[in-house]
C-alpha cells in the first residue's frame, strides 16, 4: 500500500494527546498498519508542521526517511520576485494599502458592516481593467483574474461583493461611454482615473496609454464579480472551477480561496488579511505560480507590515530548504539530522500551537558570512537625516584619528582600508535605520561587529559613494554627492527604481585594489562575497528628489551597505536569534551546538 497525502500539513497532523489522536491522523496510521508492507508520502507547500511531529512516537507520521524540496523552477512567480529579500531587495509589485483600516480592520467581527469600499481597491479594479486591456494587446487571450481577500467572515464577504460587483458595473460604464470620446479630447474625471492608474502602476510597460485606451472597451466588457464562500463554491474548488469560472474574473472570497483553489491568469491582488502562522501565510499567497507574457502587470495591494511579514516568511523558509539541501548532501534522514525554522520577533508563529507540540523555543546562532544588508527605506525626517549625516562626518574624523590612509578606488570613490571594528560599530550606534530595517534596528549590528571575537570581521573596509552632485568637503576628505529619485510613503522615504535597490555589485568592485584581485566573470552579487578581503562599509550621502523629477533637496540624507567575505559556513555571528526546533534536533546536533567549549577565542576555526 502506498498512501499519497496531498495538503498533508492540514488535517493530517495530530493536534491532540497520543491517547486519543484526530480522526484523519489516526485513520491514515490504521490504513498503513492494514498492510505487511506500506509507504506514506505527503505533499505540502508548507512542510512546518510535518517537521515538528515528534519523531521518537513510531506511529505517527513523522518524515523519518526523507525530505525532498523541489527546486524553484527559473520562471516561476514566487516569493522574491513578490515581495524583496531580507537582504534589502525589494520589489515594484506590492502596492501599499493605507486606508482600508476603517472599513475592515484587520480584527472584526462577522457582524462588521461594509458601506463602502477604500479608494484603493477602486485603484486596484481600475489596474485589473488596464491590464486586462494590455493583454489583449499582447494578443493574449487566456484566462485572467482578480483576487479579493479581506475577511474571514461569509457576511463581510457577502458585503464586499456586492460593492464590488456595484464598482464593477460603473467603472464598465463609465468606459463603455467615454472611453471613445476621451480619446478624441473629451474629458471625463473617471477616465482621468484609469490614465493616472496606468502611470502609477503601469509606467514601465511598453504600451502606451492611448492604444491601451483604445482597447478598454472590449476589453472590460466581459469581466465578472465571483463570491468564493458558500458550499456550492467549495464544489468548485473540487473540480468545477473551471468550467464554472468566468473568463476575466474578479474573485471575492476569504479562506476557501487559501487552499487548492487556482484562480487561472492571477494578475491583482487586494489583499487586507492577517495571519497568525507562517504556514497559513504562506497558503493565502495565491500570487505565487506562473505568469508567462504577463509576469510584468502584476501586482499586490497589501499593508507594508503584512508585506515584510511575507519577507520573513519567505527567508525562514530558504533558510529550512538550505538545511534540507545540506541533509541531502550529507546523506542524513531526517530522523538523524536536526531541522529549525526562524521564529518571527512578533506575534507571527510558524504553524498552528496544537501542531508544534513537541517542538520548542531556542536560541541559535546565525552566520553573516557572503551576505550584505542595505538601507533601502530612510526615515522621512530632516531631524533624523541631520543626525546620520553628523554620523557620518564623525565617521571620516574617526578613520583620520586611526592613521588610516585614504585611497582612491578605480571610480574615484575615497576608500580607506583596515579601519578597527570599534569605529565601524560606534558609528553604526549612532545611525538611525528605518524600523523596517530589522538589520539596524535596535542596536543589533552595531553590537555584533562590536563585539565579535571572529578574526575576519576586526578590521573594515570603507568607502563613501559618490556621484555626480556638488562635491563636499569635511575633515579633509572630499565626496560628491549622489542623486536618487525618492518615493515617498508615511512614514518613511523610498529609494527608488524598480528594484529599489541601493547598490550592487558594480558599487562592490569598489573594494578590490585592482581588477586582477576581482571574480572573473561574476554575472551576481553573490560571487563578490567570497572574494572581498574584509567586511565592508560603503556610505552613500544623498540628495533627494521625486521620482518624476525637481529640485533636490538641501539636506543631505546618508545611506549604508554592509558587506560580509566569505560564506556561510566559515564563522557565526555572537546575535541570537530564536528559532523554533523539532524533536529531532532538540535531542542531538542543538544541544552541541549551545555548547561554549566550542565556540573558543575565533569563530573561524571553528568546523561543524
Amino acid at each position: 500500500m502506498i498512501v499519497l497525502d496531498d495538503e498533508s500539513d492540514y488535517a493530517s497532523v495530530n493536534t491532540r494527546e497520543e491517547e486519543d489522536p484526530t480522526v484523519i491522523n489516526e485513520s491514515i496510521r490504521k490504513i498503513l498498519d492494514s498492510f505487511a508492507a506500506s509507504s506514506y508520502v505527503a505533499f505540502t507547500a508548507t512542510p512546518f508542521a510535518n517537521i515538528f511531529i515528534d519523531h521518537e512516537n513510531d506511529n505517527d507520521l513523522f518524515p523519518r526517511d526523507f525530505i525532498y524540496a523541489l527546486e524553484t523552477p527559473t520562471n516561476y512567480f514566487g516569493s522574491e520576485r513578490t515581495f524583496g529579500t531580507a537582504d534589502g531587495r525589494t520589489s515594484d509589485v506590492v502596492v501599499a494599502i493605507d486606508d482600508a483600516e476603517e472599513i475592515f480592520p484587520f480584527k472584526h467581527k462577522s457582524s462588521l458592516d461594509v458601506y463602502e469600499l477604500p479608494f484603493s481597491l477602486r485603484r486596484a479594479l481600475i489596474a485589473f481593467f488596464i491590464a486586462n486591456s494590455i493583454r489583449d494587446l499582447r494578443k493574449d487571450r487566456k484566462p485572467r483574474s482578480m483576487l479579493v481577500n479581506v475577511s474571514r467572515f461569509k457576511n463581510v464577504q457577502k458585503q464586499v461583493f456586492d460593492l464590488v460587483e456595484n464598482e464593477i458595473l460603473d467603472l464598465k460604464n463609465a468606459v463603455e461611454l467615454y472611453a471613445e470620446a476621451y480619446g478624441r479630447g473629451r474629458e471625463n474625471s473617471v477616465i482621468d482615473e484609469f490614465r493616472s492608474v496606468f502611470r502609477e502602476i503601469f509606467g514601465g510597460c511598453p504600451e502606451n496609454w492611448e492604444s491601451v485606451l483604445m482597447a478598454l472597451p472590449s476589453a472590460v466588457r466581459d469581466i465578472r464579480p465571483r463570491l468564493y464562500n458558500s458550499d456550492r463554491n467549495k464544489s468548485i474548488a473540487l473540480g468545477e472551477q473551471a468550467r464554472e469560472a468566468p473568463n476575466r474574473m474578479v474573485a471575492v472570497g476569504g479562506d476557501v480561496l487559501s487552499r487548492g483553489v487556482t484562480l487561472d491568469g492571477l494578475t491583482i491582488s487586494y489583499f487586507f488579511r492577517k495571519a497568525g502562522a507562517s504556514d497559513t501565510m504562506l497558503q493565502m499567497a495565491r500570487w505565487f505560480g506562473y505568469r508567462p507574457g504577463y509576469d510584468d502587470l502584476c501586482r499586490v495591494w497589501m499593508d507594508e507590515s503584512v508585506a515584510d511579514d511575507f519577507v520573513f516568511v519567505a527567508s525562514s523558509v530558504a533558510e529550512l530548504r538550505s538545511d534540507l539541501r545540506e541533509m541531502m548532501a550529507r546523506n542524513y534522514t531526517p530522523q538523524d539530522f536536526g531541522l529549525a525554522v526562524r521564529k518571527h520577533p512578533g506575534s507571527l508563529l510558524v504553524t498552528a500551537r496544537n501542531k508544534m507540540r513537541s517542538a520548542e523555543e531556542r536560541p541559535r546562532q546565525i552566520s553573516l558570512a557572503g551576505r550584505n544588508i542595505e538601507i533601502t527605506r530612510l526615515i522621512d525626517d530632516q531631524d533624523v537625516s541631520a543626525q546620520n549625516y553628523e554620523a557620518f562626518i564623525s565617521l571620516l574624523s574617526d578613520i583620520r584619528s586611526c592613521g588610516a590612509v585614504e585611497e582612491q578606488t578605480r571610480r574615484r570613490n575615497p576608500i580607506w582600508r583596515g579601519i578597527p571594528q570599534k569605529v565601524i560599530a560606534e558609528f553604526l550606534d549612532k545611525y538611525q535605520a528605518h524600523s523596517s530595517q530589522m538589520a539596524f534596528t535596535g542596536g543589533s549590528m552595531s553590537r555584533f561587529v562590536g563585539s565579535t571575537r571572529s578574526r575576519r570581521l576586526r578590521s573594515w573596509d570603507v568607502t563613501v559613494i559618490g556621484g555626480r552632485g556638488a562635491e563636499e568637503t569635511h575633515g579633509g576628505v572630499t565626496f560628491r554627492t549622489a542623486e536618487r529619485a525618492m518615493e515617498q510613503r508615511e512614514s518613511y522615504l523610498r529609494i527608488s527604481g524598480r528594484s529599489s535597490r541601493l547598490a550592487g555589485k558594480d558599487d562592490l568592485s569598489n573594494l578590490f585594489a585592482s581588477s586582477d584581485d576581482e571574480p572573473a566573470n561574476a554575472t551576481s552579487e553573490d560571487a563578490y562575497y567570497a572574494h572581498i578581503p574584509r567586511p565592508a562599509l560603503l556610505v552613500y550621502p544623498l540628495r533627494r528628489k521625486s521620482k518624476s523629477g525637481g529640485d533636490l533637496a538641501s539636506s543631505i540624507d546618508v545611506a549604508i551597505k554592509v558587506a560580509f567575505p566569505g560564506s556561510s559556513i566559515e564563522f557565526n555571528d555572537e546575535e541570537d536569534v530564536t528559532y523554533v526546533v523539532n524533536s529531532v534536533a532538540i535531542r542531538s546536533w542543538f544541544a552541541n551546538f549551545e555548547d561554549p567549549s566550542l565556540a573558543g577565542d575565533d569563530y573561524d576555526d571553528l568546523e561543524s
